[in-house]
């Protein structure tokens, strides 16, 4: 007597054979992709990792999938099995429609699997998953008095968050940095002409030096 021992033959005796019903359990465990990040682009992956909690699921079981960003219209995709998916085994799926994420915002993801006879349903979605597309950094420009010995600096129009003040007296061959976290600086007792600038850093993109500024003894 031939015993078939394939994943296959095992599903199809799990699924009809024994005279019950497969208890189908499949779930989104995780979203890989997309990640937050400076630079996203108009056709971001947006990845999966399911898992079958229930009994195997034969090649050819058809798996619906969906996303939603921020609530709008879901991107609904089929997938139809390729090979046995194992009880207890992980399932990576990557939508053949990619996620515009151009625009620097913060978005909420969604996502969500749908196959016949769930039993239970409450693992089908992962919700609320964040993603932020960060603006690049911007340093913005320094304001304050061209000639003084003290004296008071002021930051505008930076994005991010300001990472130090530094000040060099060698027209920016070495740099002091000031330990100055704030978008103001207050000098005093200068007695060499002396060039500023600030670091900023917004999110996780790369930091930006702002415009330099030269203040001379007054």
């Amino acid at each position: 007597m031939k015993v078939c021992r394939t994943s296959f033959c095992l599903s199809l005796i799990a699924l009809g054979t024994t005279g019950t019903e497969a208890a189908s359990d499949l779930s989104v465990a995780v979203m890989m992709r997309p990640l937050s990040a400076c630079n996203l682009g108009a056709r971001e992956s947006v990845s999966l990792q399911l898992f079958n909690h229930g009994d195997p699921l034969p090649a050819g079981a058809r798996v619906q999938l969906s996303y939603t960003i921020n609530g709008g219209e879901p991107v609904t995709e089929t997938l139809a099995l390729t090979h046995t998916s194992l009880s207890d085994s992980a399932l990576a799926y990557s939508f053949e429609t990619a996620a515009d994420l151009s625009q620097p915002a913060s978005y909420d993801i969604d996502a969500s699997v749908r196959v016949a006879d769930d039993v239970n349903p409450g693992n089908d979605a992962i919700r609320g998953h964040q993603v932020i597309h960060w603006a690049p950094s911007i340093g913005g420009t320094l304001h304050g008095p061209e000639r003084a010995d003290s004296g008071t600096l002021s930051l505008s129009g930076q994005l991010g968050r300001v990472i130090d003040w530094e000040q060099s007296t060698d027209a920016g061959g070495r740099w002091q940095v000031l330990g100055n976290a704030t978008a103001e600086h207050e000098f005093a007792g200068l007695q060499r002409r002396t060039w500023f600038r600030v670091e900023v850093r917004h999110g996780a993109c790369p930091p930006a030096y702002s415009s330099e500024f030269i203040v001379d003894p007054g």
